[in-house]
Parts: C-alpha cells; structure tokens; sequence
C-alpha cells in the first residue's frame, strides 16, 4: 500500500479546475491511501463428473478461453495456480450429444482476487461428445519394415496379410 499527502484540486461539474482563488477552505491536503495489487493469468481446471453412456465417449473439454487476468495480493495471487471448476458443473450422466454451456467464474475465485475486466466472468465450457466405432482394416506385411533385425535371423510371415480393429 501507498499513503501520501496530496494538494486538494477542486473541479467543476465538466471537470475543470476551479479558480481557489475565490474559495474558502480549510482542506489543502488530503491523505491519500492506495492499495496496490499484482495481476496474473490463471488458466481453468475442468473435470467433469458422472459416466457417459455405454457406446459414447467424451472427445474433448473446450474453454472459449484459456486463461484470464486477475489481481490480488501478490501472497495471494503466488498460491494460486489456475481457477477450478467444480466437477458438479459439468456432470457426463444423461449427456448423449456434444453441448456448451456458460458458467459465471466469480464465485470460483479464491478470496481476494477478482477479475480486472468484469467481462471476463462468463466462460464457455465445451464438451465434444462422439460415438465409439470400431473399424477393420486389412494390412500388407509388405508394408512392414523390419529394424534392429540381427545379423543371420531371417524373419517371415506365415500370411502376406492381417486385420487390425481399431
């Protein structure tokens, strides 16, 4: 924090400094006391909670954002890694297609931080959901390069193809 004495500036309501000349007053200084504050990015942790359905699988969490800036106490603001989201927020059950959704980030904010631009506030939290598929695909074993092979060990295949399922 920053305390200071400071000479008293009297404006008019358009801002204009007004003439002191004409003024009778018994205040030519104020005390002045600034609290100063750090800023610093924190990035999100997203965990979701509950279970897809058999046969889905969540592809990805997305935030529109990957990080704001906040300001504190440097004490403050040097224990605090990122703002998590709670896994409540974001619960997989009953879930069957990819969704967004927008979550206010205050009241996640540790005590003592806040957010240096108040529009910050929404985060747009993203799951891409997909359908598990297997696919078979048939292989060459002439597409095989053997490595690291030693010397005088001969190596074949008893078929010249195989499937793979992914």
């Amino acid at each position: 924090d920053v305390t200071a004495n400071t000479p008293v500036h009297y404006l008019d309501a358009d801002g204009l400094e007004v003439d002191t000349a004409k003024l009778s007053s018994k205040n030519v200084s104020a005390a002045v006391n600034v609290e100063v504050l750090y800023t610093k990015q924190l990035g999100f942790t997203v965990s979701p909670s509950g279970e897809l359905a058999e046969g889905l699988f969540l592809r990805e969490i997305k935030c529109d954002k990957d990080a704001v800036l906040v300001k504190g106490r440097p004490e403050i603001l040097n224990s605090t890694m990122d703002i998590e989201i709670p896994d409540s927020l974001i619960d997989l059950s009953g879930v069957t297609d990819s969704t967004s959704f927008i979550v206010d980030i205050n009241p996640y904010l540790q005590s003592g931080i806040s957010l240096v631009d108040p529009s910050d506030a929404q985060l747009e939290i993203s799951l891409d959901i997909a359908k598990e598929e297997t696919r078979e695909f048939r292989l060459s074993t002439d597409a095989i390069e053997l490595k690291n092979v030693p010397d005088g060990v001969k190596i074949t295949f008893e078929n010249p193809s195989f499937n793979v399922t992914i």
